[in-house]
């Protein structure tokens, strides 16, 4: 299978809840964050998360709404999506508050 193929199937919610969250949402990030840190390219970073952020949680989204298994896991996943980007969105407030006070 290509990676292309790969990609389609995450967007589509064709990947199981538990690779789609753990492995695109929380290990990747995670080694791409240290990865960056490590190379202190930080704006970076932070725009790769801005510019893939949607697919990212699209992807995630129909997982968990195509899911079969314990409703919980499904309304788990959609309360962390909602709570993840609403702490995004605040913390792009605060960095744009605090960059404009320098």
């Amino acid at each position: 299978m290509s990676k292309t193929n790969i990609i389609i199937k995450f967007i589509k919610g064709e990947i199981s809840l538990w690779k789609s969250f753990w492995l695109v949402g929380y290990l990747y990030p995670s080694i791409l964050s240290i990865i960056f840190y490590l190379f202190a390219l930080s704006e970076l970073l932070f725009l790769i998360y801005i510019v893939f952020y949607p697919f990212y949680l699209i992807g995630i989204w129909r997982s968990a709404k195509n899911y079969k298994g314990k409703k919980i896991w499904n309304y788990l996943t959609k309360t962390w999506i909602v709570v993840s980007t609403l702490v995004l969105l605040f913390t792009m407030t605060d960095m744009e508050y605090f960059y404009n006070v320098r």
